[in-house]
This record gives C-alpha cells, sequence and structure tokens, in this order.
C-alpha cells in the first residue's frame, strides 16, 4: 500500500510463478552422497542447494527458462571433481514457471589431470544460508572466498557467547562447506559469523531437538 497525497493507493506487482529442479547425487558405488553443492545458472544469476543425509537436494525458486546444473563435492581437502549425471545434462535443463523439475541425478567422478575443469571460482566474498534449517543435530553452513584469506567461522548464542569455532585459519579462494553439530547444546536460536579480510557476515539459525 503506498500513501499518494493522503489517499491510500494499492498497486499489486504480478511475478511470475518461480519453479524447482530436485534429483539425487550418487557416488561411482551408487551409494547417496551428502552435504555437496548443487548449482544451477545461467548468464544472468546462479542458485544453490545441498543434498541431505540421503542425497536429495531441491533448488527453488527459479524464475528463469533454462538452466545449467552442475555438482560439487567439498568434503575432500581442496580437491575439485568432475560431475557427470545420469541423465544428459550436455544441454541446459528446460523450465516450466512454477512448475518443479525432478531426477535431476548426478554420478560423482573424481577429477584425473586430463579433465576440463569447469570454470567454478567464485567471484565474490559470501556467506550462505544454513542446511537444513531448523535443524538437529547437525547443519552445514557454506562460504564463498573469491581469494586467499585469513577466515574465522564462529556460531554464537543469543547471548553473544561464543559456542563453536569451524574455522580460523588462511584459506585459498574456493567455495567450503563446514558442518556444524550442535549436540552439545540446547536447542535455540544461534548465530554464525565469517570474518574473511574485511569482509564480515552474520545469519541466524534455529536449533530444535
Amino acid at each position: 500500500v503506498i500513501l499518494l497525497t493522503g489517499e491510500e493507493k494499492k498497486i499489486d506487482f504480478m511475478l511470475p510463478p518461480a519453479g524447482g529442479l530436485s534429483g539425487k547425487v550418487f557416488n561411482k558405488s551408487g551409494d547417496p552422497v551428502q552435504y555437496v553443492s548443487v548449482s544451477a545458472y545461467n548468464n544472468s544469476e546462479t542458485y544453490y542447494g545441498y543434498t541431505d543425509q540421503f542425497g536429495e537436494y531441491l533448488i527453488s525458486d527459479l524464475s528463469g527458462v533454462e538452466y545449467h546444473v552442475s555438482v560439487q563435492d567439498f568434503n575432500y581437502h581442496h580437491q575439485w571433481y568432475d560431475h557427470k549425471s545420469s541423465a544428459d545434462l550436455a544441454d541446459p535443463v528446460p523450465l516450466v514457471e512454477g512448475s518443479n523439475v525432478p531426477n535431476i541425478n548426478f554420478d560423482l567422478i573424481p577429477i584425473t589431470d586430463n579433465m576440463e575443469m569447469p570454470e567454478l571460482l567464485p567471484k565474490e566474498f559470501a556467506l550462505k544460508q544454513n542446511y537444513p534449517n531448523p535443524f538437529n543435530p547437525s547443519t552445514i553452513i557454506a562460504f564463498d572466498l573469491p581469494m586467499e584469506a585469513l577466515v574465522s567461522v564462529k556460531i554464537f548464542n543469543v547471548l553473544g557467547q561464543a559456542v563453536a569455532t569451524l574455522v580460523d585459519e588462511t584459506l585459498p579462494s574456493g567455495r567450503y562447506l563446514k558442518q556444524w553439530n550442535a549436540s552439545s547444546v540446547g536447542s535455540g536460536i544461534y548465530f554464525y559469523t565469517i570474518r574473511a579480510g574485511s569482509y564480515v557476515r552474520t545469519k541466524k539459525m534455529l536449533l530444535v531437538k
């Protein structure tokens, strides 16, 4: 509602319905892989999702007409992986407004020296929303580094007390996932803060036991 010269004027904005992509990620043995990043991207935007304990992911709120989809496994220290899908993803996935495209599944294959690497290094610092959220007892916190930096990632309670330190070291550029197991603390709201050079961000999460 916008007030103009003392009168109420209602302006409706029509937004196109968003779509989504979902599927599973498997390793070479056919087992589901948890806590890896799945990205859907085109020329103007990139969206991320993360696999849960069953290897399942969902990327929602996609408003474009088509997206390339790729997977990045960050569970191995500073190693990149080439990801080949069990479906043919050589072409972008078409997306109908408001619909969800299921069964976009992937099989992870370790990279070798003669494989061509995708250009997936981040261009800016970013702290992602933890997943899952709410959670019990573990959750994943993801962050991006466009350059090498001294990084600190800490968890705080509502009193401002630090309850966990996930990272406290110099890291090279890349995309990172860190798991926090909150089994030793009680239910409630917690905050996680990243400090990387001059970049500082804080986000909120909810632990429900």
